[in-house]
């Protein structure tokens, strides 16, 4: 937890808190201890920064598999290597044996007590709205016993901002 801990400090949630203006409703309302599962809609590529820097928990993404390789670039690897050291689980979405697998390993994290998030339509919107979602995140719940905190997210699509970084107007939820 020490690197998730250093780059939500230092460097994420003062950017999304301060630079974007983000704005959190409804924070009492998270819970405090236990394993519990965030379902939130994802309809830009900030979302997964944006979410976890501004919960008062470390949150656990399951990423696409993909992500984990590393291959295709120094960008990719750079990804890769900052996925593995935060601890978020790859999550194979081809189906069958390797998504249940997957979600075993979701299962582990909740047992310890941590919170998973998880973008129940299984990917980002292509044009903002929401989609039908898939049954993993409603069967993960009820095998782990865990409580859904439902997260509507908004103003995260980014746009090009200083030196051509991606950026967010201002997002909340």
């Amino acid at each position: 937890m020490f690197w998730y801990r250093f780059f939500k400090f230092t460097i994420v949630r003062p950017m999304v808190k301060y630079s974007y203006g983000t704005l959190v409703y409804g924070e009492e309302h998270f819970p405090k201890e236990g394993g519990a599962i965030l379902a939130s809609n994802h309809i830009g590529a900030l979302d997964s920064l944006v979410v976890p820097a501004m919960m008062p928990r470390p949150i656990t993404f399951p990423a696409k598999a993909e992500l984990f390789s590393g291959k295709g670039g120094v960008g990719n690897r750079i990804v890769a290597w900052f996925l593995k050291i935060i601890k978020m689980v790859p999550m194979d979405r081809s189906g069958g044996r390797a998504s249940a697998n997957a979600l075993e390993a979701i299962s582990a994290v909740l047992a310890e007590g941590q919170v998973v998030a998880i973008y129940p339509e299984g990917t980002r919107s292509p044009d903002g709205r929401l989609y039908k979602g898939k049954t993993g995140m409603a069967r993960m719940a009820l095998n782990n016993r865990v409580p859904v905190i439902p997260v509507g997210v908004a103003g995260t699509k980014s746009v090009k901002g200083p030196f051509g970084l991606p950026w967010a107007r201002r997002p909340w939820w």
